[in-house]
């Protein structure tokens, strides 16, 4: 296909459509009247000629500019209009050019991009519509297109762009291609480090970025499957092998080994076999490059790379190299190990590899946050988060951070996904990226920290978890401690009251114990939307133990908007609205308060209290000397 045409019907669009030639190239079509001013590389459209015109040049070019009104341009080109896959771009540009439109095929056909280019060409302003693009989202049907990704299957496609432009929950596994759009990946996308957590996830759509065929059928929503290209397919052969016995060997391999045909980026070979009819027919039908090695790049390959194949005297005393198609899958490839081995036949041998795999080692730093603020981040953890390549948590706590942390690949997920979080942080560290896991507060206090342990605990994996690094943050209790005056001065309790992963009766043990010890009580969780009546039971508790009047401190949202403080006493703790973000601190015996802010006395005695009994003691001892 040719690559621009330009549609001009009126003398202001003759001299545009010059105007854009000189700038884009491309061929003009224009009113007979006004060819003229163009000149004779113009085709001229006599009476009745711009519709027949217009459908040949919608078969033949990739990008059609029409400068006439919108209408007339609606009115033309809906007679002709197939498929997003097929119809070319086509911009609208207005007789005084002012507004370039991308009419037609915004994405695939490129009429946003054109859209662009004409704008820059004649000063005018481009006007684009599609939605992902308003809105900052990725484009699926453009997704990885810059390195050559293809969709396997078109079916969910629309589905699934629409859940993600309407802000819905849309699931992603990955395990090949290039990983660099996640940097502009919205929160919606959520990302899960196995297909079988995929699977099983309450989601709108589901998208599989992999070079194997795995099993998905009978998979509920809209599904989109791309096929990065990450295999490069070593070939040696004898001269004379046909393109056919080539392409069964290949398609062969592939399904004997759960490998994508469309993930194929290149063939690769001895340069001996540049003028084989048979294998440049391959690389033709597929559309695939091929990249020639010499014997002696090859031979050097298999003396470094350790490949399970024999080598080939005879190989050797024909090609100079004891091997073909293992060196040079690897060497395209640019990797250390095959995916497939040699597979032969008695004419033709073939070996795959995948590129894309990093050299360098991964490592996994799980980040606590902090309460909220930026400013009571430690400055240990902001320099963990500035060497990431990588950032993993909840949904909220990466709005918190992204504004001021800048681009990373971020990857988000919502409440109750703790688990997956953690196992997907430990799979991208293995993958060789460096990954912050984030927890709000200390991820060593109820975070993130406990379930990367005990995932690894149960792999046996003790080498990496002595590598895993953990970066202290300020607990929440610490902060509404010190929104409260000193209310931890003394011994304290930090107890959750949700009864989620901890059985009731354990949490109610554990109450009786704090309140019996008199230890000052901080409760996290202390209720939610569904689950009011356990902190009415842990005020009973803790009255037990102690008297209505001990003073509490309720302080909802720490350092973060929206943030509230209260003193209140043990009696009338119900009185106050109390929610998840709620931290509440019961004080003990030693507890009093000080206006609006408490203290919990740790027994020392102020400096005027002590001059107090000094000088109480001197007076006692005066009175004691016998008079003179």
């Amino acid at each position: 296909m040719t690559s621009l045409a330009v549609f001009a019907i009126s003398r202001r669009g003759a001299n545009l459509a010059q105007r854009l030639r000189l700038h884009l190239g491309g061929d003009i079509f224009v009113v007979e009247r006004f060819r003229a001013l163009i000149g004779e590389s113009a085709v001229a459209l006599g009476s009745g000629e711009l519709r027949p015109a217009l459908a040949g040049a919608f078969a033949r070019y990739r990008g059609l500019v029409l400068i006439m009104p919108l209408g007339a341009a609606v009115r033309l080109v809906g007679p002709l209009l197939q498929d997003k896959w097929t119809d070319p771009a086509v911009v609208v540009l207005d007789e005084v050019g002012a507004q370039a439109i991308a009419m037609l095929s915004g994405h695939v056909g490129g009429s946003n991009a054109l859209a662009h280019q004409v704008a820059a060409a004649i000063g005018a302003r481009p006007i684009i519509t599609t939605a992902s693009d308003l809105l900052g989202f990725p484009a699926l049907d453009l997704l990885g297109q810059e390195w050559g990704w293809v969709i396997e299957d078109l079916t969910g496609l629309t589905r699934a762009s629409a859940a993600l432009v309407n802000g819905e929950p849309v699931g992603v596994y990955q395990d090949a291609g290039e990983e660099d759009w996640w940097r502009e990946a919205p929160s919606n996308l959520i990302r899960y480090h196995s297909l079988d957590r995929l699977l099983a996830a309450t989601v709108a759509a589901r998208l599989v970025i992999s070079d194997r065929v795995l099993p998905l059928t009978d998979v509920a929503g809209a599904l989109v499957i791309f096929r990065p290209k990450t295999l490069s397919i070593g070939i040696g052969c004898v001269r004379g092998v046909t393109t056919d016995e080539l392409d069964e060997l290949v398609r062969k391999t592939l399904a004997d080994h759960a490998l994508a045909l469309g993930s194929v980026r290149e063939l690769a070979t001895i340069d001996r076999k540049h003028d084989e009819a048979g294998l440049t027919a391959l690389a033709t039908r597929y559309d695939w490059p091929v990249r020639y090695f010499t014997a002696k790049e090859l031979a050097h390959k298999l003396a470094t790379a350790t490949t399970p194949s024999v080598p080939s005297q005879m190989v050797l005393e024909v090609m100079g190299t004891p091997g073909v198609c293992e060196p040079a899958a690897l060497l395209a490839a640019r990797a250390e190990k095959l995916t497939v081995p040699k597979q032969k036949t008695s004419r033709a041998t073939v070996a795959v590899a995948r590129t894309g795999a990093r050299a360098t080692p991964g490592h996994l730093t799980i980040v606590g946050l902090g309460p909220g603020a930026p400013e009571d981040l430690t400055e240990r953890a902001r320099q963990a988060l500035a060497s990431a390549d990588t950032v993993v948590g909840y949904n909220s706590y990466l709005d918190q951070i992204r504004p001021w942390l800048g681009p990373k690949t971020y990857h988000s997920s919502p409440i109750g996904d703790e688990i997956e979080r953690c196992e997907l942080a430990i799979t991208l560290a293995r993958a060789g990226h460096r990954v912050a896991l984030v927890s709000s507060g200390d991820a060593g206090i109820y975070g993130m920290a406990g379930p990367v342990f005990e995932l690894l605990a149960a792999a046996g994996a003790t080498i990496e978890a002595a590598v895993v690094e953990v970066v202290p943050g300020v607990s929440a209790a610490n902060a509404a401690a010190a929104l409260l005056g000193a209310p931890l001065m003394s011994d304290y309790a930090v107890i959750s009251l949700s009864d989620l992963l901890t059985p009731w009766e354990t949490i109610e043990r554990r109450l009786d114990a704090a309140g019996a010890a008199d230890l000052v009580v901080a409760l996290y969780n202390p209720a939610s939307v569904r689950r009011r009546e356990q902190l009415g039971r842990a005020q009973q508790i803790l009255l037990r133990y102690r008297p209505s009047e001990t003073p509490v401190g309720l302080v909802r949202n720490a350092s973060r908007p929206g943030q509230t403080v209260t003193v209140t006493d043990l009696g009338h703790l119900l009185d106050h609205p109390i929610d998840m973000r709620t931290v509440v601190i019961i004080g003990n015996g030693a507890t009093i308060r000080v206006g609006d802010r408490l203290v919990t006395r740790r027994g020392y005695r102020t400096a005027t209290e002590l001059r107090m009994a000094e000088r109480a003691t001197t007076v006692d001892e005066i009175g004691r000397q016998p008079s003179p």
